[in-house]
């Protein structure tokens, strides 16, 4: 990859990782701000804020934005995660510029008419209530909470219904005034694309960011307990079960990549085989292991019938600690090749490797080239993974949380002794 940045004299980072053999391009600008960032009466505004900004500008308005990107067929969207906020266009290449300036126009430029604020709230109260009337979504936000209460990192990402409704214009401004500046703000492009190109739009567009000062950024601290909460109308009981893990400036972050993969990473994974296809207790059980700033979490997901909990429940523990104890190197090696594979794949796509250049950026304030994190995969062995997951299991900092009919749900306690 041939990845090449510039840092300007305001903090600002433009990252271009050209790709001569296409004829698109996807810019991404993102921002070391999102969920966890928000004070408890601002839980939300993150999300919020990321909907708005598509909703008029100074000279815009929400339809020209929608046309002007849909006209030349290029695509246009954002997300928030705990950690990010991202915005980010697909386009031909000889659109750049357009791109390039309707981002630039929506992050500096929104104006947040009160009118609009009204609508979206109401979008965002559907949303919200779209992901409460899913328990497979809703059994994410239980853990979280449980595993960081009282924190936000713990807290949902849309926010609760009292605070979407109580969002105003000012709070925006205000939000993007302390959180929203040019020392945590990259732009990142990946396509046919050259790097001066990126650095002179930058120069042009990006000229109204707030000058770089320090945003304050609470720990977060993992906590673990349990969180049952009964609902007799539902047909499957939703069921997690998770433990602290590391950050992703932690070495240990491959151990747990290989992990994940080995124990949820397909059907051929340990606990798929055992889990569903040789006791047929389940039709999803997942892995939404993550990292962050300061910490991290190793977690499996399940759905299955009530009277299926407490051996579902067994049986994730006995496969923990056999896993602890032997896995291959086989088993490891597959694991890489898997993870090489899904990686050179990526570098197919625009819009993997412009997020990737973002994100390297952000977290680690560098690139971090392909070969390096490869032969950081490649040197474990089958002991390094064990002894890992050895080290996660013994330790018993555990969170479980069941949404369903939870009455066969084992307690934390007994958890504990299933794992000894």
């Amino acid at each position: 990859m041939s990845v090449k940045i510039k840092t300007f004299d305001n903090g600002f980072r433009a990252v271009s990782d050209e790709m001569k053999d296409v004829e698109t391009v996807t810019v991404c600008v993102g921002t070391y701000i999102g969920a966890s960032n928000e004070s408890e009466v601002q839980n939300g505004i993150s999300h919020f804020l990321e909907h708005m900004a598509f909703k008029g500008t100074k000279t815009r308005s929400y339809l020209d934005i929608a046309s002007e990107i849909e006209d030349i067929g290029g695509y246009m969207n954002a997300f928030t995660s705990k950690e990010k906020t991202v915005y980010y266009v697909k386009v031909l290449k000889e659109h750049l510029e357009n791109g390039i300036s309707l981002l630039s126009d929506i992050l500096q430029n929104s104006t947040f008419p009160e009118q609009e604020i009204e609508k979206e709230r109401g979008v965002i109260l559907q949303e919200l209530a779209a992901s409460l009337d899913t328990p497979d979504d809703i059994i994410y936000d239980y853990f979280m909470q449980t595993a960081f209460n009282n924190q936000p990192i713990g807290r949902a990402i849309l926010g609760s219904a009292d605070n979407i409704k109580s969002f105003k214009r000012d709070d925006f401004n205000d939000y993007i005034k302390t959180k929203y500046h040019a020392g945590n703000m990259v732009i990142s492009a990946a396509g046919n694309i050259k790097h001066e190109d990126l650095v002179s739009l930058s120069e042009k567009y990006f000229t109204n960011l707030a000058p770089k000062k320090d945003v304050a950024r609470e720990p977060s601290l993992y906590n673990g307990g349990e969180f049952y909460k009964q609902n007799d109308n539902l047909s499957q009981v939703q069921f997690t079960l998770g433990f602290k893990a590391v950050s992703y400036h932690h070495d240990d972050r491959f151990k747990l990549d290989v992990l994940t993969d080995i124990l949820l990473g397909g059907m051929s994974s340990r606990l798929f085989q055992q889990v569903r296809e040789k006791l047929g207790l389940v039709y999803t059980i997942s892995d939404f292991s993550s990292t962050y700033h300061d910490t991290g979490i190793f977690s499996i997901y399940a759905g299955t019938s009530p009277e299926h909990l407490e051996l579902l429940t067994k049986t994730i523990c006995d496969e923990l600690k056999k896993a602890a104890k032997d896995i291959t190197q086989a088993e490891v090696d597959k694991t890489i090749t898997k993870i090489k594979a899904h990686r050179l794949m990526s570098l197919e796509s625009t819009t993997s490797r412009s997020q990737t250049a973002l994100f390297n950026q952000l977290i680690y304030n560098r690139d971090v080239p392909f070969d390096e994190t490869l032969q950081k995969y490649t040197s474990l062995t089958a002991g390094d993974v064990s002894a890992f997951l050895q080290q996660i299991v013994e330790a018993k900092q555990i969170t479980a949380s069941v949404y369903g009919d939870a009455k066969q749900m084992p307690s934390l306690d007994v958890i504990k002794n299933m794992l000894s």
